[in-house]
């Protein structure tokens, strides 16, 4: 059996948290990290925010913004911490092939946002590990001008489906993130 060898490359490690203020306390004390970007998602009720801690290696904490949020109901049933691997692929569908080719189900595949197609493995299939592959053609390790983690903890950023903006219309940024 021949399979693709994508080459894939780590974007980024997730965490569920139930208070990314008290979770930063700890990044703070770990890590010289550059805020890259952080977002709410008004449709899954969550805020996220990803940091580059050494140069080459991004975390994304998430936390959930109401109860009803999905987000809180995995946090109630598996606690704080790991969440997913986000895996940049040149092929997606591809990959979702060569996947099932030894066994493991994909989920939740979504070709919605040009910039961004995505699908995750689930974990019963790939050894307990919820992984998001991922093919883009944007740069997400660019940071969003003039960001402050202030900015996200008080939710002044949206994720529209397309890009990261300004809750505030007053306030315009360049197409975030870039194009590669």
């Amino acid at each position: 059996m021949a399979f693709s060898g994508q080459g894939g490359s780590v974007d980024h490690v997730a965490f569920a948290v139930r208070s990314m203020r008290a979770a930063l306390d700890v990044y703070d004390v770990l890590f010289d990290y550059q805020l890259i970007y952080g977002t709410d998602e008004d449709r899954l009720q969550i805020r996220t925010m990803q940091l580059l801690v050494d140069g080459k290696s991004k975390i994304e904490l998430m936390e959930p913004l109401s109860d009803e949020s999905p987000l809180a109901a995995h946090i109630e049933s598996r606690g704080e911490g790991f969440h997913h691997m986000t895996v940049k692929v040149a092929d997606m569908f591809q990959v979702i092939d060569d996947l099932g080719a030894i066994g493991v189900d994909t989920i939740g595949t979504s070709t919605a946002e040009p910039g961004w197609l995505e699908t995750y493995t689930h974990p019963r299939t790939c050894h307990g590990t919820m992984l998001q592959i991922a093919q883009t053609d944007h740069d997400w390790f660019a940071p969003f001008p003039g960001l402050t983690v202030d900015d996200v903890l008080e939710g002044r950023l949206v994720w529209t489906g397309t890009a990261v903006v300004w809750r505030d219309p007053a306030r315009i940024v360049e197409q975030w993130p870039p194009r590669i």
